[in-house]
């Protein structure tokens, strides 16, 4: 089991993904064997990962996600986003924009 913990902004520009990925960065020093998971719900602005520094770490962004049954297992999902400061990363891709067309 984990814990959930959701960090959501009134606006833009005000550091909610900045203080996202601090609180993620003090779970890997703090909770030995936790795996932190951030993922960006955010439509518009940079994707998360290029605020963690891991827009060239391979692995899917939202674009790439397909789910084909109810039943996914959570290593499964790990496996396949990017992985970077030892926090899992899950956001749009760099080119996106607000409505996920490119």
């Amino acid at each position: 089991m984990g814990i959930l913990v959701t960090v959501s902004g009134a606006v833009g520009g005000i550091g909610t993904s900045t203080f996202a990925w601090a609180v993620a960065q003090q779970v890997t020093h703090t909770m030995p064997g936790l795996t932190p998971v951030l993922i960006d719900a955010q439509a518009s602005g940079p994707p998360l990962d290029l605020t963690a520094g891991a827009e060239r770490v391979a692995g899917i962004r939202w674009s790439q996600v397909r789910v084909r049954s109810a039943d996914i297992a959570h290593e499964t999902v790990l496996a396949a986003l990017p992985f970077h400061c030892g926090v899992a990363l899950l956001s749009s891709d760099a080119d996106a924009t607000a409505d996920g067309v490119a």
